[in-house]
This record gives C-alpha cells, sequence and structure tokens, in this order.
C-alpha cells in the first residue's frame, strides 16, 4: 500500500504534468501561461500585466517593459517575489520546483471530485479554467461560458421577465469570480457567479447595510451613514453567496428590490433598471428613487438627461453595464428566454447601448 506522502506525490506530478500541457511551463521567472488569447511568441518578450477587466470584458493590459516590470510580472500577470515564487494570493507556487508549496486553503467540493485534490490547479484543467484568486476554478471567461453558467443557474422561463434579467445579470457579474481585492474588505466583496457580498448574504432582505470599518459607521460629507447596498438574505441562518441555486436567488432579490420601487416605471424603465441593479450597490433603489425625484416628467424618466448628468466615470460603468446585459438578454431571449415584446428594438435602450 502506497503511503499517504507517495500519494500526495503523484498528486503534485500529475498537477505539474497538467500544467506543463497547457503551456505553464518553468522559465526560471515566474509561470509562464499560453493561454489561448494570449500574445504570440515574439510579443510575449514584452511583459503583458494580464488583469480581470471590472466590466469582465476580457482583459486589461499594460505592456510596460521595464526590468522591474519584467521581474515582478510574468507573462500571467502574477507577481513574483524575489525568492522567485509566483504569488497565487492564496499560496505560491514554485517555478523552479514545478509545485505548490502548499495545499490549496479551499477544501474543495464534493460534487467536484478532482477539487479534492488540494494540490492540484483548477483540477489539472488549465486550458479551459483560470484561478484568479488561488483558490476556486474560474470559468466565466467567455461569452458562452457565461450564458452557460447562468443558465445552469436559472431555470428558463417563458413568462417571467424577472427571471430572464436574473439570468442576465449573472452572465455579466459571473466573470468577476470570487476576487477579493487587497483594498476591499471582504464583507464588502463580491463573492461567487453572482458577485454577492456577504453583507447582502446575511443582511435581512430590503434593509440598508451600512458600510463599518473597524467597527465604525462611515459617513458622507453630510453626515449621514454611507450605504453599500441593500440585503438579499433568503434564510435566517444560512448564508451562502457562492452557492450556485443560492447565487440566482440573491441576484433576483437584488434586482427585484429596485424593480419593485420603480411602481410607476414601464417595460422600458423596468429593463434599464435591471440592467443598472444587477450590479448591486453601484445602482440600488436610492438610485431609483432619486430618479423619481428628479427625472420623472409627465410619468416617463428622462434617461437621456439623466444619463448626460452622470459623471464620466459613471457614464463609463453604467455603459459597460447595458451593453454586457443587453447582449446576454437578447441572446437568453433567443434561446427561449421571456422578455417584453419588442423591448430590445426599444428606442431609448438602443440608445442608451449605444453610448
Amino acid at each position: 500500500m502506497r503511503s499517504i506522502h507517495q500519494f500526495e506525490l503523484d498528486h503534485v506530478r500529475s498537477s505539474h504534468a497538467s500544467l506543463i500541457r497547457a503551456g505553464l511551463s518553468n522559465t526560471g521567472t515566474g509561470l509562464t501561461k499560453r493561454h489561448p488569447k494570449s500574445q504570440t511568441e515574439s510579443t510575449q518578450r514584452r511583459t503583458s500585466l494580464r488583469r480581470p477587466h471590472p466590466t469582465g470584458k476580457g482583459w486589461r493590459e499594460d505592456t510596460s517593459d521595464t526590468p522591474q516590470q519584467r521581474r515582478l510580472h510574468p507573462n500571467t500577470g502574477e507577481q513574483t517575489d524575489p525568492s522567485g515564487m509566483v504569488y497565487l494570493r492564496s499560496r505560491y507556487y514554485t517555478p523552479n520546483d514545478g509545485r505548490f508549496n502548499t495545499r490549496d486553503t479551499w477544501m474543495g467540493d464534493y460534487n467536484i471530485p478532482l477539487s479534492l485534490n488540494r494540490w492540484m490547479y483548477v483540477e489539472g484543467n488549465p486550458v479551459n479554467y483560470v484561478d484568479p484568486e488561488g483558490q476556486y476554478r474560474w470559468s466565466c471567461n467567455t461569452d458562452a461560458k457565461r450564458i452557460a453558467t447562468a443558465k445552469n443557474a436559472v431555470p428558463i422561463s417563458s413568462t417571467d421577465a424577472l427571471n430572464t434579467y436574473t439570468t442576465a445579470g449573472i452572465a455579466v457579474q459571473c466573470f468577476g469570480g470570487d476576487i477579493t481585492w487587497p483594498w476591499n474588505d471582504i464583507n464588502y466583496s463580491g463573492l461567487g457567479i453572482a458577485q454577492i457580498t456577504q453583507k447582502e448574504a446575511e443582511t435581512a432582505y430590503g434593509e440598508p447595510i451600512k458600510w463599518i470599518v473597524n467597527g465604525v459607521v462611515q459617513k458622507d460629507e453630510n453626515g449621514k451613514a454611507i450605504i453599500r447596498g441593500y440585503g438579499c438574505r433568503i434564510d435566517d441562518y444560512d448564508y451562502r453567496p457562492k452557492d450556485k441555486d443560492w447565487s440566482a436567488q440573491y441576484m433576483r432579490r437584488r434586482i427585484q428590490l429596485s424593480v419593485d420601487k420603480c411602481k410607476f416605471c414601464t417595460e422600458r424603465d423596468k429593463f434599464i433598471v435591471a440592467a443598472l441593479a444587477q450590479n448591486g450597490p453601484g445602482f440600488t433603489v436610492d438610485n431609483v428613487e432619486a430618479i423619481r425625484n428628479n427625472y420623472l416628467s409627465n410619468n416617463q424618466i428622462q434617461w437621456k438627461v439623466w444619463y448626460a448628468d452622470r459623471s464620466r466615470d459613471s457614464k463609463s460603468e453604467y455603459r459597460a453595464q447595458w451593453r454586457l446585459f443587453y447582449k446576454f438578454a437578447k441572446k437568453l431571449n433567443e434561446d427561449g428566454y421571456y422578455l417584453p415584446p419588442n423591448i430590445l428594438n426599444d428606442e431609448i435602450i438602443i440608445w442608451l447601448k449605444n453610448q
């Protein structure tokens, strides 16, 4: 019978072999990934800092070619420390040894048997998956995978528009994976395929989420508590923002809060509100209330005026969300998911999408 040590060693070798087959090779300077969409061999001589774009539109690249950048960021954009190890957030990869120096901090999922081998990288399938946080495989890196992930989480409905908006929202958000940036509090960082925060999952439905740092409620310049979204809690004692089925319910509740607040809304307005609300704290019931107070004229929301009044950064973010949401909603509708008749041809919706 093989010893536990030999068993683990075999799995380390298996994992390393998978990395090599996918083009994750030992260069002596870091983990070099030959991604299907990566640069050509000649272009790879320049360093490409590859980071997920916040809107899910591929990768941001900085082709800086300084010695410091070449040393710190190999071709995958992962940082290499002075010891030569590659920093992958939850653990380190040692390219000279061709292995991780510790097990994965995630214990794995019994529904995904290969994930129980904590020495492996994305269950030994780095061709189809990546792992931006060093814990979980991340598969929403193409439009087709995003749609498939969303459809797997939300059953088809031929009568419920909110169901389609929920599915489209997941397709938009699942690109984010479980990335918790260093400057973000884990409680307010998006998790799972719907990018639901821990605070959203544990806060009662419709209750405001106050921004608390070190036990102190943060306030704006007027002395009011800063609100970071609204609660979407499903169960009083169980919170699962990373669970696929729960994520779908959280996303539906996130969107429904804003759509229900929009009692004066037409189907056009509900589509636009849903496209914005799926992004979470970036657009909430507070925004809907402000629109009602300032941009409602003759029972019609003046969306062009509202958009013109946004800041440059807000316009950029809203524009990206609209385009993705519209694209995925259209695809879902083609696949049988319900949308109000002719909503995708609405003049204002088309105008907003094209900004």
